[in-house]
């Protein structure tokens, strides 16, 4: 029997580009006392929040949560998009030092959803179901640069992801703009 602590997290994609889901998927020996579970986030872009976290539970955060505020002072703004890019959380029971677990993850969220208009605004719409070639094509090397963004992330290789990002994001912007 394995009376050891193992802290793990899952993070969950909630398809929603304003909601992230993280769960406790850690094991806990039998009878022992989680004390103090907190959970440290920190959006690409945002400085680092820390908020109390409820352990063997699954647990929605938003803009509100999070401290992610509109870049214009607008009290009427609510919640808005949570961004893409490297996000880094750290889950931490008492004694902290002893205790905890990091993980990174890349949100492509946005611009998925970008992509998606993309999609909607070619030819693709009409009753053929055609695209044209050019369209296809520049569609195609931004899914390839969202997931190679997406497997660099998964190798810790940040900056490569980021990079891989920022140029489909550019991609997808200028493919926009001709639509």
């Amino acid at each position: 029997m394995n009376n050891k602590v193992n802290l793990n997290l899952l993070i969950l994609e909630t398809q929603e580009v304003e909601l992230l889901g993280i769960g406790d998927t850690s094991w806990y020996p039998d009878n022992f006392q989680i004390i103090t579970p907190t959970i440290q986030i920190t959006p690409p872009s945002y400085p680092k929040i820390t908020l109390p976290f409820t352990s063997k539970n699954l647990t929605i955060y938003n803009s509100t949560t999070l401290g992610i505020s509109c870049t214009e002072p607008d009290p009427e703004c609510g919640q808005i998009d949570l961004p893409d890019g490297i996000w880094k959380v750290k889950y931490t029971i008492a004694p902290a030092d002893k205790y905890f677990v990091e993980k990174s993850f890349i949100r492509t969220m946005a611009i998925e959803r970008q992509l998606g208009e993309g999609f909607l605004a070619t030819d693709i719409s009409n009753c053929t179901g055609t695209i044209k070639n050019q369209d296809k094509h520049a569609l195609d090397r931004i899914i390839h640069l969202i997931n190679g963004a997406i497997a660099d992330a998964n190798l810790c290789n940040d900056i490569a992801a980021m990079n891989k990002l920022r140029l489909a994001q550019s991609m997808l912007d200028n493919f926009l703009k001709t639509k």
